[in-house]
């Protein structure tokens, strides 16, 4: 996948000739707007239980309106990648491969085991 910046850290002439001459934008940074996303969507989850309670899935099933929310994300996710990508400046022709979207979902997915390994560790808690 090509760097999707205008002029890369070396100074070199980056993607700007290519979208000059395509019009078309960067699947790259396509990629990292959709991990982006994932992220925050796979953080819902961790965010759902505070106090450092280990068990971010405990009783996912009876709040109808948090599904709903994550739904409604994931499928304005989808339309932005392949429907509405010239407004938000994503690459145009089919969006991302299907590699891309599960290395996406699989970056990701990340925040789920790092959020569990971070409540477990010990902190200082005032008394």
């Amino acid at each position: 996948m090509a760097s999707g910046l205008n002029h890369p850290f070396g100074g070199l002439e980056g993607y700007e000739d290519s979208y000059k001459k395509y019009h078309v934008y960067s699947r790259h940074l396509t990629f990292v707007f959709n991990v982006f996303v994932w992220m925050q969507i796979f953080n819902f989850f961790n965010c759902r239980k505070i106090n450092d309670y280990p068990n971010i899935l405990g009783g996912i099933l009876n709040n109808w309106l948090f599904w709903v929310i994550v739904v409604l994300i994931m499928a304005l996710q989808f339309l932005i990648i392949f429907l509405l990508n010239y407004f938000f400046h994503c690459y145009k022709y089919h969006g991302l491969t299907s590699q891309q979207w599960g290395l996406s979902l699989l970056i990701g997915f990340t925040v789920m085991p790092l959020s569990f390994l971070l409540r477990l560790l010990p902190f200082w808690k005032p008394d």
